[in-house]
């Protein structure tokens, strides 16, 4: 099919579904309604206009052909806090032998997580910038609406997220995790944290992926508390109690703890908050935080049994960031000196964002884990012209694996991984739902091919 073709049906496509949104939520004050996967289990939650949290009900059934028995409640998370966030949070712990789960005045049944999940879908920085910025958010040219509805139609067992859900209401000078303590890079204005742009920005172009599968959601140096953090907090965060951020969160930024998600004996996810990780040298000294934070990560990967363990972090400990220097700028200093450039020993595959494109890096390193990028969900791509579309045999600094080969794709999009009994396979599609670089967990001497080199 033509490129051209294929840009006019996606943006038609785009424009059919979001015109149905309205249409299809005009009789319910519930905004959103997603499974959501939290270190004490999957949680039902949801953001309504309403006075009060609807009820819920366990069914067996995917679609609304039966009665469900409405016995259970669902609790508050958050109370309104207008202007900025005028509704509730609600949200339901479901039993372990849930399999759907019905929303009085919701018309969609959601899916509660499988054993062993098949088929997973990954992707991050999905945000737009916003026109004063330089990126078109009309949904022809923003792509994440795109990615979302084709993603949905994968059948995913999981989403992962891996951060940077909000763009237009963070993108100002802020402190960015990196900062040399003066009031233009290293404040905190109001940037325009809020409903609305959370809306605009991740529920409403996400509507039909959170209602396909349940999500991980991963925190990004735009849900930072100087940025996007108390609504991510508010409103994606996964721990029971939710985090707050403090009054300056430059000199008292908010850290939140990693934990382990046990899908079954194929899988076992390693989350870790990447968000205060600065990427450069002689920018800020976060070191001692996420030096406890690998501690409490090695802790958790020794209590693993699982056939393969993911880490998943929305910086990438190993990314190349371009390669006009040499040697090639790899991330990310911060990480790498608090791990000593190692990762857990049971680890595997290391799945991050925060670089606006795709990229798979293959180590030579006896040991050393593959690492997979995928940060082109929606937000303004990385410069094209800094780094090739393959690069080979790249040290990634002291004590750490060498990168035998890095394949790059410049181009928005969402991977699909279909793991099982040790090993997975991935296509990364793009917003017109060609696969662009396909992947194996046993291929060398890359685990990734480009479609187009």
């Amino acid at each position: 099919m033509p490129r051209r073709l294929g840009l006019r049906r996606a943006a038609v496509a785009s424009f059919a579904w979001l015109a149905l949104v309205p249409s299809a939520r005009a009789q319910t004050p519930i905004q959103a309604a997603w499974v959501e996967l939290s270190p004490t289990g999957p949680v039902v939650r949801l953001i309504t206009s309403a006075e009060q949290c609807p009820r819920v009900a366990p069914t067996t059934s995917p679609v609304a052909d039966d009665a469900p028995d409405w016995r259970a409640a669902m609790q508050v998370r958050e109370p309104p806090e207008p202007p900025n966030f005028p509704n509730h949070v609600c949200e339901w712990a479901p039993s372990p032998r849930t399999r759907f789960v019905a929303i009085e005045g919701w018309p969609n049944r959601l899916r509660m997580p499988v054993p062993d999940p098949h088929r997973i879908v990954a992707f991050g920085d999905s945000g737009c910038l916003g026109g004063q910025y330089g990126q078109d958010c009309s949904p022809q040219n923003w792509s994440f609406a795109d990615i979302a509805r084709l993603a949905a139609a994968r059948n995913p067992d999981l989403v992962i997220h891996l951060g940077d859900y909000n763009y237009r209401g963070t993108e100002c000078v802020a402190y960015d995790a990196c900062c040399t303590y003066n009031p233009i890079n290293c404040g905190f204005p109001d940037c325009g944290d809020n409903w609305e742009n959370w809306n605009l920005d991740f529920f409403t172009p996400a509507a039909p992926l959170l209602e396909a599968a349940p999500w991980v959601m991963v925190r990004g140096n735009h849900e930072l508390c100087s940025r996007g953090g108390r609504g991510y907090f508010r409103y994606l965060d996964p721990h029971a109690t939710m985090p707050t951020c403090a009054a300056n969160p430059v000199i008292d930024p908010t850290y939140t703890e990693p934990y382990a998600l046990d899908l079954g004996p194929s899988l076992r996810l390693l989350v870790i908050d990447s968000a205060n990780a600065c990427g450069e040298p002689a920018e800020r000294d976060n070191i001692a935080p996420y030096r406890r934070q690998f501690a409490v990560l090695n802790q958790l990967a020794a209590g693993g049994q699982a056939q393969q363990t993911w880490l998943v972090s929305h910086k990438p400990m190993w990314g190349i960031l371009r390669a006009t220097s040499n040697p090639p700028t790899v991330l990310d200093y911060t990480l790498q000196s608090a791990s000593g450039n190692r990762v857990p020993a049971p680890v595997n595959l290391v799945l991050s964002g925060h670089e606006h494109l795709f990229q798979s890096l293959t180590m030579t390193t006896p040991g050393a884990p593959s690492a997979l990028l995928i940060g082109g969900g929606g937000a303004e791509l990385d410069d094209p012209s800094r780094l090739p579309g393959r690069l080979e045999n790249v040290g990634t600094g002291p004590n750490g694996p060498t990168i035998g080969v890095a394949v790059t794709v410049h181009d928005h999009g969402y991977l699909v991984i279909d793991q099982d009994a040790g090993a997975w396979t991935a296509k990364f599609y793009d917003r017109y739902d060609q696969p662009l670089a396909f992947c194996d967990s046993s291929s060398r001497p890359s685990i990734c091919t480009a479609v187009r080199p």
